[in-house]
């Protein structure tokens, strides 16, 4: 037992420095421009857009930041387990389809907030 891990790094040092200087630098600039142009055109035949998302940050009042937490048990009741930004998804494409006069109404029954951070964040 004693002999068999003398023997393994003794030949491990050895090898790594003798491969790496001569063999990564010939393999690699071959290798990646040849299979980045190959992976491209494969993905986009497929029909899969690739979303682009944006991150963004905002002040809710604490009554209404809990409503996230109830509609998130309604969801689970039914079976159904959501995240709070596919809670808010939802909503705003549900407030989407929504007539004008329901729209202005619904805005309206908001009360007006101060943002703190906002100026900061503008700067």
């Amino acid at each position: 037992p004693a002999a068999k891990p003398a023997a393994k790094p003794a030949a491990k040092p050895a090898a790594k420095p003798a491969a790496k200087p001569a063999a990564k630098p010939a393999a690699k600039p071959a290798a990646k421009p040849a299979a980045k142009p190959a992976a491209k055109p494969a993905a986009k035949p497929a029909g899969k857009k690739k979303v682009k998302l944006i991150k963004d940050r905002f002040s809710i009042p604490a009554a209404t930041y809990e409503l996230f937490d109830a509609v998130k048990k309604r969801a689970q009741a039914m079976g159904i387990a959501v995240k709070k930004s596919e809670v808010l998804r939802a909503a705003l494409a549900t407030f989407h389809e929504l007539t004008d006069a329901r729209v202005a109404e619904a805005l309206r029954k908001l009360e007006a907030i101060k943002e703190k951070g906002a100026a900061k964040l503008r700067k």
